[in-house]
């Protein structure tokens, strides 16, 4: 064993030697008290001599002689009592140094003997302690730590926490030796969290010698081993071989990146391409301070995961010192993104680098009477052209709306994080350009108060967000229980399920293995899709709260229309051909899995009828997972209890059908008794009872009196019916939201064109701001409500039967608007006693 090993655990040392050094302090106060008592000062002596000899005194307490001590007739109590605890501390502190030093050996072979079905946490860094202190919160049982050199941090964790042992030890160690100290052959599971990966990888290779030296082969171990370099760990998925198939069977090896699940976790939780759509965006646009491994990460869940409706294909922005070099190496990793479209007519994003120093850079101002502001690139606002004289310019061009989607903040380092959003939050809100939410990545959950999260902040420009803390990341039920991995295990089931009936199904093949034994590029390719499957509910007018979508209204469907059909096809097939060519696949006649060749590799329109009925086909039977409806049988009962005991577990939203309604008084002078007027609640009850699952989203500028009246009298009669609701305002900012209805708002969307402030506008730029209030909530919503008489409302009951609004004002890009229907339902609400209903 190795004798220089150190042990931290709860309390002991500092405990114990704080007890034995208050005996000794009590002992030689009292014992001081009865000595200078029992031991006058002679006549014949100086006062120092006296001192000094009775101080001797008090010092032979704590010694096995106490001839110093002895007073003829002496019964002073204090002076016996001193003498009992003078010989108790003398025997406590040799124990305690016996224990801390001598039977070290002792206590670990005690460990190694008699400790099992534990966990062992290999590297105590901040993702070990916060997974230690998530297994603790949930009785998970005793864990032991390993870590190279613990330091007072570490040390203080093990000290202050119960079933908490952290020893000191090599985790890469070859001949295992802390390893065999925490009795890691007899744990239930193991975590290799060290800072380094070859140690990790190490730990497991020692961990299997181990377990055949001691003949326990047949011992189930899960192990989970953090990979930090995200190169390394797709090497290993690609080439299984090398690590994870080289592995006995009965170590159940899962490796993760917690910057990956950052990133999921990113993409679940705030749906931007729902962000796009609201502020009526042509696609989603990110921009990333810091090309860092998680900015990486934040990439490829973009261009895999935001193909939205009808939404054109995602983009990236990436700002740092070097970032066009850096991007180049980025590019020789994923080389799909040296050719926009790779061979093919249909693209699945875009991605830039622009060399910008976020800290210290002038955002702002152009450099030349050439080159635009790098908030107006962002922006988009800028075109270059060539005339005829082979010299290029740059154009500007009239936005209508901001062209960000969100900005990520990813630089290594929380300080500089957080300075960077700062500043760039004040520059764009000074210019009104590269107005977005912005989410900053935290190691750690720090300064809650000097955030502005989305929970709470309706307007999408004043949003700072932190996220991938280890608290969040580093978690038991991501790591291990696989909260984010249930709905990709189901998905696969399902898969397997549909291929078992074909005649040419084959369970030998790799991707038809059961989860636990499924290569992890095939585990990678269910996570995708499964939390596409948030996108395309979305895309069908579906709405939920939260990141988890498992549970579904008995209405939900999602293979019934042949239109949703085809929609929900072509929006997987842009999922997978992403998910594929970024990992180098290419097309061929026929499909090699060994070479990356597959013959779907191409735009949507090109797949065969059977590719392209397979790419909506295994969502058709997913209603029997998620769905409230009745089982049909006592099998079918216990099928589904098995499937979903673990996400029924947890708490999630229902996911319900989405009913969006408008609404609009734009007369200042109408009475104010038209929020009672019977034919309006007549249509309203209507509406209630012809929706009865659905979550309902209400829609209006707030730009009159009576509009804002309508609102809060709608809203609270949704409420009384229980019925789940939220509110968005298109903002015109030509009129004052009201803070009461401001603070009601799941969204508050700014209409304001980029580079426009408020206090710009005149009458006529007024009015027109009016208008695409107007535009906004006639266009996007399913019923709309009109308040007013005929000559003031006949703008908007024109755009409305007519389908056609003013390009000027419309609140969809004029790409997507081919593809988008405005509905024609809705009622119009003449005056108190009149109404007719828009069919």
């Amino acid at each position: 064993m190795n004798t220089t090993t150190r042990i931290y655990r709860q309390g002991q040392d500092w405990l114990h030697w704080s007890i034995i050094i208050g005996i000794w302090l009590f002992t030689s106060i009292i014992g001081g008290i009865a000595i200078f008592a029992e031991f006058p000062h002679p006549a014949n002596e100086s006062v120092a001599f006296w001192i000094a000899r009775n101080l001797y005194r008090i010092m032979a307490l704590f010694t096995i002689d106490r001839s110093l001590l002895a007073v003829p007739g002496s019964q002073s109590w204090l002076l016996e009592t001193s003498k009992l605890f003078g010989a108790i501390s003398i025997i406590l502190t040799v124990l305690q140094v016996a224990v801390q030093f001598v039977f070290r050996q002792m206590f670990l072979e005690w460990i190694r003997i008699f400790t099992q079905n534990h966990t062992v946490i290999a590297g105590f860094g901040s993702c070990g302690r916060q997974l230690a202190e998530d297994i603790l919160a949930h009785n998970e049982g005793i864990i032991l730590a390993i870590d190279r050199d613990p330091n007072a941090l570490q040390q203080e964790f093990a000290s202050t926490k119960s079933h908490i042992t952290l020893i000191s030890g090599q985790i890469g160690d070859p001949q295992g030796i802390a390893l065999m100290q925490v009795a890691a052959h007899k744990a239930r599971r193991i975590f290799f969290m060290s800072d380094q990966d070859l140690d990790n990888i190490q730990g497991v290779y020692t961990l299997q010698r181990i377990l055949k030296d001691n003949n326990l082969l047949q011992t189930k171990i899960n192990v989970y081993v953090h990979i930090r370099s995200l190169q390394l760990l797709q090497q290993l998925k690609n080439q299984p071989d090398l690590f994870l198939h080289a592995i006995t069977p009965n170590l159940q090896v899962q490796m993760f990146n917690s910057h990956q699940i950052a990133a999921r976790q990113f993409m679940l939780t705030w749906p931007l391409y729902r962000y796009a759509d609201l502020r009526g965006q042509d696609r989603v646009h990110l921009v990333i301070l810091g090309l860092t491994s998680i900015a990486e990460q934040l990439i490829i869940q973009v261009m895999t995961l935001c193909h939205y409706k009808d939404l054109a294909p995602p983009m990236v922005t990436v700002l740092d010192k070097d970032a066009v070099h850096r991007g180049n190496e980025f590019r020789e990793r994923y080389p799909v993104f040296h050719e926009v479209n790779w061979g093919l007519e249909c693209q699945f994003g875009s991605l830039e680098f622009v060399d910008c120093n976020v800290l210290t850079d002038n955002l702002t101002q152009s450099d030349s009477d050439n080159q635009p502001s790098l908030l107006a690139n962002l922006e988009l606002q800028t075109t270059y052209v060539t005339n005829e004289d082979g010299v290029t310019k740059h154009q500007v061009n009239n936005l209508l709306r901001g062209t960000v989607t969100a900005i990520a903040v990813c630089f290594n380092d929380d300080h500089q994080n957080l300075t960077a959003a700062l500043r760039f939050r004040t520059l764009s809100t000074r210019m009104r350009l590269a107005q977005a939410p912005i989410f900053v990545w935290l190691t750690q959950d720090i300064l809650p108060n000097i955030f502005r999260p989305v929970a709470t902040t309706p307007e999408f420009e004043k949003v700072i967000q932190p996220f991938g803390t280890v608290e969040q990341t580093c978690t038991l039920d991501e790591i291990v229980k696989g909260n984010i991995d249930s709905l990709a295990k189901i998905l696969h089931e399902n898969f397997v399920q549909l291929a078992q009936e074909k005649p040419q199904f084959n369970p030998q093949e790799p991707q038809y293995q059961p989860w636990d034994n499924l290569m992890e590029i095939y585990r990678d390719s269910n996570r995708s899709n499964a939390d596409h499957l948030a996108v395309k509910l979305a895309s069908l007018d579906y709405y939920w709260q939260g990141r988890n979508c498992f549970h579904w209204a008995t209405n939900v469907q999602l293979s019934t229309q042949p239109t949703a059909q085809v929609d929900l096809g072509d929006l997987e097939h842009r999922r997978w051909l992403a998910e594929r060519m970024l990992d180098e696949w290419n097309y061929a006649t026929k499909r090699d899995n060994e070479r990356k060749l597959h013959p779907d590799i191409c735009c949507w329109d090109e797949l065969n009828p059977e590719s392209q009925d397979k790419n909506w086909q295994h969502l058709k039977t997913l209603n029997r997972y998620f769905s409230k409806q009745p089982a049909g049988n006592v099998q079918e009962v216990l099928q589904r209890w098995r499937e979903l005991i673990d996400i029924r577990r947890r708490t999630s939203p229902l996911v319900r059908p989405l009913l969006t309604l408008g609404v609009l008084a734009p007369e200042e002078t109408v009475a104010t008794n038209m929020v009672s007027a019977p034919s309006l609640l007549k249509w309203l009850q209507a509406i209630l009872d012809q929706h009865p699952e659905h979550h309902i989203q209400v829609c209006s500028p707030v730009a009159t009196s009576l509009e804002i009246a309508l609102v809060q009298m709608i809203m609270a009669k949704f409420a009384k019916s229980k019925r789940e609701q939220h509110l968005v305002i298109p903002a015109t900012q030509a009129t004052t939201v009201p803070e009461a209805v401001r603070k009601q708002a799941q969204w508050v969307v700014d209409l304001l064109p980029p580079g426009i402030s408020p206090h710009m506008l005149d009458d006529e730029l007024r009015l027109q701001q009016l208008h695409r209030g107007w535009a906004y909530t006639v266009e996007r919503n399913a019923q709309l409500l009109i308040v007013g008489n005929e000559q003031v409302t006949q703008t908007i009951r024109t755009w409305r039967t007519q389908q056609a609004i003013p390009q000027q004002y419309s609140s969809i890009p004029h790409t997507l608007s081919v593809k988008r229907v405005i509905p024609k339902a809705g009622c119009w609400v003449k005056d108190y006693h009149n109404a007719e209903i828009l069919a």
